[in-house]
């Protein structure tokens, strides 16, 4: 009698199994990359290399001087003025905690900001045009116009509250499809709030994005979108916890502000000649 080879036996078997291609992340990586993002990509480095170069103006000298204020123990508006919002002190005072009292830190966390507008606008258009080639142009175009800008009206509230607002709308972007979970809409809705409110302690005005997004989510309830309960939470979520980013800026910003403002104007000619070649000169910070 012959023995019946076991039926998970492969002893005299030649088991062939169908190849399968498994991309590997490089060869997914290219397969996304073409050579206009590479283009665009070159562009970009060559321009923000050139933004790491620039130095101070008079600006730039103020804000490292109320920075200087601030990590010295004092207070912005009090110990060291300046009209601006609070939120560019504080980047500056980052700045010179991590690279010290010089000129380029302010541009490393500038260029910094600036590279993170790639992945930014590269997930907007894909998300809205479905090709990813308008997000590279277009962070390409922002960096190439901030560029030419060169040093005097770079390394403002501007530079840093923009980019930040550019992410509350990244957040936001998934409100506007359809079949968005409840409890997604409402974590989205306050991602974005923050983000919003955090870009207007840079520049207020960027703070308007959370009033539209609030906006947008109570008219999707009169759309018949969502619910109305829901929009009414998730715009509850948007503006607290913009208004929460933002909640010393009016006490802190606007009312010392005003104060300074009328000291200016009851002052003699030649106390504002004083105050002015304070505000006006650039600060030492070699």
């Amino acid at each position: 009698m012959v023995p019946c080879p076991h039926p998970n036996s492969r002893k005299d078997e030649t088991v062939r199994q169908p190849a399968i291609a498994v991309p590997t992340m490089f060869a997914r990586l290219g397969a996304r990359v073409s050579p206009f993002h590479l283009v665009c990509g070159a562009l970009t480095l060559v321009l923000l290399l050139q933004v790491l170069q620039m130095r101070f103006g008079r600006d730039q000298g103020i804000y490292a001087m109320v920075a200087a204020a601030i990590l010295d123990g004092g207070m912005p508006y009090r110990d060291a003025w300046d009209f601006k919002p609070p939120g560019i002190y504080l980047v500056y005072a980052l700045a010179q905690l991590m690279f010290g009292r010089n000129e380029w830190g302010i541009r490393v966390l500038e260029t910094v900001s600036l590279a993170s507008l790639w992945p930014a606008f590269w997930l907007l258009a894909r998300r809205f045009n479905h090709d990813a080639r308008v997000g590279s142009l277009a962070a390409s175009l922002s960096v190439l116009i901030f560029a030419e800008l060169e040093f005097w009206h770079t390394a403002q509230p501007e530079s840093f509250g923009g980019v930040i607002a550019i992410w509350g709308v990244l957040a936001a972007a998934p409100l506007i499809s359809e079949g968005v979970a409840p409890r997604r809409m409402l974590a989205l809705s306050a991602v974005a709030g923050c983000l919003f409110g955090l870009s207007a302690v840079m520049k207020p005005n960027f703070g308007g994005g959370a009033v539209v997004l609030a906006g947008w989510l109570l008219l999707g309830a009169w759309r018949g979108r969502w619910g109305f309960k829901l929009a009414t939470l998730g715009s509850a979520a948007t503006l607290a916890a913009a208004v929460t980013s933002t909640r010393d800026l009016p006490q802190s910003f606007l009312q010392r502000s005003l104060q300074r403002t009328r000291a200016l104007l009851g002052a003699s000619a030649e106390e504002r000649e004083g105050l002015a070649a304070q505000l006006y000169s650039v600060a030492d910070v070699s």
